[in-house]
């Protein structure tokens, strides 16, 4: 045992781009609705938060800011209305995963 501690990990494969978008099960609500509105007012800031506050890797924190919608309740890739109103769903029209937080 290396002393380094797991923690849950909640994920969503986007079938559009491949990608599995990973977060820790521990964000909040609120923590969800700080980094969403971080990434909708600015990606490059949005990633940040996501590194320096959260921990995410470069690579984590590119990938959950590709995927959430720049407007809430609307595809994130192809702008059409989310048919569901969940956190996480991917859009029927082009298949692309969202994190609608």
């Amino acid at each position: 045992m290396n002393g380094a501690v797991e923690h849950a990990r909640l994920s969503v494969f986007c079938p559009k781009c491949t990608t599995t978008v990973t977060w820790p099960s521990s964000l909040s609500a609120t923590d969800q609705a700080r980094i969403a509105a971080e990434i909708r007012r600015s990606p490059i800031e949005g990633h940040k938060l996501l590194v320096a506050q959260f921990g995410f890797s470069m690579a984590e924190a590119k990938a959950l800011t590709l995927h959430v919608t720049q407007t809430a309740g609307t595809c994130h890739r192809c702008r059409r209305p989310l048919s569901r109103k969940d956190d996480v769903i991917v859009c029927e029209m082009c298949r692309s995963a969202n994190l609608d937080w």
